[in-house]
């Protein structure tokens, strides 16, 4: 309802200011300079200990040199193959993107949840410093010359660091980067806020990485200039002499209170207001803070909040240590307590830097942090390195004071967390403890179900064993760490389970685990109403995976004329992978390869040894050893049926088979995330592409050739023929499996088709069949632009153009079948970019009501929110699969009455 002025009328305005725009903190994960958890920051900050330190073996360089600062000491732990990266591309993303987006995983799992599966309308936002690592990457490109610069550019780029968050947890909210200089962080919190509050999103990761290259190694001290003779800050204290670097990585989750509550999410705190603006030019210089700017804005922030200054507890202060800034920010403070009532025993003031450093657009993230474990224990933290009050600030006629030693609250707590950034822009935040939980009845006691999920068979043994250990320190709630196990594991493809009345019991049960894993389709145990997740304390993240900075390699590649097998295929290895050295055992896969590097190995190891071998080839023998011995072995003729595969056979005798092709430019191996979802009596077969390893006078331009060479592998890899046939696939691949049926019709029981994205020409679908559309379904750029910079990737690049430009003919031309089969009709409902183009707008509105299949009449549509590519990433294969599996069976039965 709008006003006649077009403004929100009465009641809108009313229902906004009734809502509720608290927000929580659900979970956090750290990585800071003697601090890698929660627990251990609160135990440096209630310690009142800070983590200044000189660099193990650094030189002086003269007198002025100060060598200490607060240093992150292990940075280049990065689990790249949990979050679906290759070592390859892991090398030339810069450190700080990876702390980022490691420490997002944590801080999801440290609010319960699997971090693939978290809401659609996700947003991340976050912040990270300057840094010079896009030189180093350059550089080791340039003597390696494997490296595109437009790929060095979006691995080193700040901007890309939210985003490739958003893209590895396949998240669909908002997704940026924020920058106020030393003000970032709180930036990002203040952004995240308003992004909840909106509901723009329901869930934010929210946070920011410090770690700019070269790695710090001690800076010059100049008299008159912000960085501290010392080496240690001491946030207004007497003896303060200017700030130190401090290094590290802090992530929030971040939601509605009324949104945790109702999901008994764990509640760390809740931020009730945040207000920013910026100082103008009436200060001493760009760099300079303004008191007053300072003063208003925490002003602002009280009267957001419904508080007067006498209801604050701590105030959790920039307090950079220098000789303006302090004394800047604390003229502010007290311009805003003077003659308030006092707090029950006092304003605290103090300020994280003086423990771990200033972590330049990280240092408000740090804030939060110090009030949140505050918060939870209830109690004031002293200050790290303080003496007596700097004679240039005066607290005097106000609550404030600078406390020594920890003071118990005796009240929930509320604190103000405040950042000042160079160039003017202060935001503070309104933090307070979490309201008290709903009361929970009593457990009735029993065995509760209990599982652990994990990405991989092997990642789930080490969850299980790392669940166990945590459950012998746990205090928390037994009923509480079954239901944040059970959250935990949803959808994951691998899991344990267990059933135990107590954390004792369970443990004894996981420590025994033997490997068994139930199927992912499994139903999802339930555990009652009882109190909210809880942090379990662990990771799926392997803690010995590591990535260093990227090298160029050092051996040269052996000569085409080399005896030594062994060293041939050694120096392809070396040349493909930038490997200094290849040992026996070294995967292809872990060693970052991936599917377009495995074409250019697949060349050249044809060129050298005279083989003919597809990409499969590759997938069998992903190991360097295994190579060289098949290599080494006697080579017969290929086999008949190499193009058809076998994904996953069923549990048993099959209840039936699925055989899905492959789409254009694409390979067999889209299918596989669709194993693990579905019915286990399904065996799942995939039919390879022949255009992607053919030579270029061995291309099949005719869809019908196409399909009936696939007929024939199929007929060759399946003499078994009783067993019910679904054919189907994704884009082209859809449309060759309907070619497929008549050919098949007389050999198999078939029983259904199913199509994934396919979308056959028609008049009225025209204009989305035109090249200049193609941007809006898939990124063409990404297979075949000028990215290919070496010559073998160049001569790929090529044969894929071809292939590409010949399956593009086929769908144009493509007419479907007229037999009479039950069929599963898919579509993808989304584009890359937004339609701007009337025309194409229109076009895409009528293939998504109608596909052009003119299949039965009234047969439904199944309608998924993803644009083209991204309707087979695993999470809309999983939802692909649910449906696949009613299809085939209600079809199955069906055809077979």
């Amino acid at each position: 309802m709008t006003s006649s002025t077009g403004q929100p009328g009465t009641v809108e305005m009313t229902a906004l200011a009734q809502m509720d725009h608290r927000i929580a903190v659900i979970g956090t994960a750290l990585a800071l300079p003697g601090a890698d958890s929660l627990a251990g920051f609160e135990r440096m900050a209630f310690d009142a200990a800070d983590a200044f330190s000189a660099r193990p073996g650094a030189a002086a360089a003269g007198e002025n040199w100060v060598d200490r600062a607060a240093y992150l000491d292990d940075w280049s732990g990065f689990d790249y193959r949990l979050y679906g990266l290759s070592l390859r591309d892991s090398v030339i993303i810069d450190p700080q993107q990876r702390l980022f987006l490691q420490h997002c995983w944590k801080a999801a799992e440290a609010a319960g949840y699997n971090p693939l599966a978290l809401p659609a309308r996700s947003a991340v936002f976050s912040t990270a410093s300057d840094s010079d690592f896009v030189q180093l990457a350059r550089a080791a490109a340039d003597d390696a010359g494997n490296y595109h610069p437009f790929e060095i550019e979006v691995g080193s780029n700040k901007e890309q660091q939210a985003l490739r968050v958003s893209h590895v947890l396949n998240l669909r909210g908002p997704s940026f980067g924020v920058q106020s200089a030393c003000s970032s962080g709180l930036l990002v919190l203040h952004t995240a806020m308003q992004a909840l509050a909106l509901h723009d999103c329901d869930l934010a990761l929210a946070g920011g990485a410090c770690l700019p290259f070269p790695l710090h190694e001690g800076y010059e001290y100049r008299p008159g200039m912000n960085l501290s003779r010392s080496g240690v800050i001491r946030s207004f204290d007497q003896d303060a002499d200017g700030m130190v670097p401090g290094f590290g990585c802090v992530v929030f989750v971040l939601k509605r209170l009324v949104d945790a509550e109702r999901d008994r999410d764990p509640v760390l705190a809740v931020l009730a207001a945040s207000t920013l603006n910026n100082d103008g030019s009436n200060k001493a210089s760009y760099v300079a803070p303004s008191s007053a700017a300072v003063a208003e804005n925490l002003q602002a922030l009280l009267r957001k909040g419904g508080l007067g200054p006498g209801a604050i507890d701590f105030v959790e202060a920039h307090g950079s240590g220098t000789y303006i800034g302090d004394v800047i920010e604390a003229a502010a403070l007290r311009q805003v307590f003077r003659a308030s009532p006092r707090a029950a025993a006092g304003t605290a003031v103090a300020s994280a830097k003086a423990s771990v450093g200033h972590l330049d657009t990280v240092a408000g993230l740090v804030g939060l942090l110090r009030a949140i474990v505050q918060i939870g224990r209830g109690s004031i933290a002293p200050a790290a390195n303080f003496t007596a009050l700097n004679p240039r600030i005066s607290f005097d006629g106000t609550p404030l004071y600078v406390p020594t030693a920890a003071v118990a609250a005796s009240r929930p707590l509320t604190g103000i967390v405040n950042a000042l950034g160079i160039g003017g822009t202060n935001c503070a935040l309104l933090v307070q403890s979490a309201p008290p939980s709903p009361a929970v009845s009593a457990a009735a006691g029993g065995v509760l179900p209990v599982r652990v999920g994990a990405g991989s068979a092997e990642r789930l043994r080490a969850a299980v064993a790392r669940a166990a250990a945590a459950l012998t320190t746990t205090h928390a709630d037994f009923e509480a760490i079954a239901f944040s196990l059970n959250r935990r594991a949803q959808g994951k493809p691998f899991l344990a389970q267990f059933a135990a009345a107590d954390a004792s019991a369970l443990a004894a049960q996981m420590a025994a685990y033997d490997g068994a894993a139930l199927p992912a389709t499994a139903p999802q145990p339930e555990v009652g109403a009882g109190p909210r997740a809880v942090d379990l304390g662990w990771s799926e993240i392997d803690p010995q995976a590591r990535v260093g900075l990227p090298q160029a390699p050092m051996a040269e590649v052996a000569p085409a004329g080399a005896n030594d097998a062994a060293q041939r295929l050694r120096a392809i290895w070396q040349s493909a992978l930038l490997l200094q050295d290849v040992a026996p055992q070294m995967s292809f896969r872990d060693a970052g390869g991936h599917s377009m590097l495995a074409l250019t190995m697949l060349d050249d190891i044809n060129g050298a040894f005279g083989t003919q071998h597809d990409l499969d080839w590759i997938d069998q023998h992903d190991r360097f050893d295994q190579q060289l011995a098949a290599l080494d072995a006697p080579s017969g003729p290929a086999p008949a049926t190499r193009l058809v595969k076998l994904i996953r056979p069923a549990q048993g005798t099959p209840r039936l088979r699925l055989v899905l092709v492959h789409a254009s430019i694409s390979g067999y191996e889209t299918y596989r995330p669709l194993a693990a979802q579905l019915a286990p009596d399904i065996e799942l077969l995939a039919i390879d592409s022949h255009n992607l390893y053919a030579e270029e006078g061995q291309l099949i331009r005719d869809a019908a050739a196409l399909a009936a060479l696939y007929a024939d592998q199929l007929r060759a890899a399946l003499p078994q023929r009783a067993v019910p046939l679904y054919l189907g696939g994704w884009s082209l691949g859809g449309m060759l499996a309907d070619l497929m049926v008549p050919l098949l019709a007389a050999d198999y029981p078939l029983c259904g088709t199913v199509a994934i994205d396919s979308v056959v020409y028609r008049e009225e679908h025209a204009a989305l069949f035109a090249d200049s559309a193609l941007a809006y379904f898939m990124d063409q750029t990404s297979l075949l632009a000028d990215r290919f910079e070496a010559d073998q990737l160049q001569r790929q690049a090529r044969r894929l153009q071809q292939v590409f430009a010949a399956e593009r003919a086929m769908a144009r031309a493509f007419v479907p079948g007229g037999r009479e089969l039950p069929f599963l009709n898919i579509v993808a409902v989304g584009t890359r970019m937004p339609l701007t183009e009337p025309a194409l707008l229109q076009a895409f509105d009528r293939a998504k009501n109608d596909n052009g299949w003119r299949r039965h009449t009234g047969e439904p549509i199944v309608r998924i929110d993803a644009h083209h590519v991204q309707i087979v990433d695993p999470a809309h294969l999983a939802m692909i699969a649910l449906h696949i599996n009613r299809f085939t069976r209600s079809a199955c039965t069906t055809t077979s009455s």
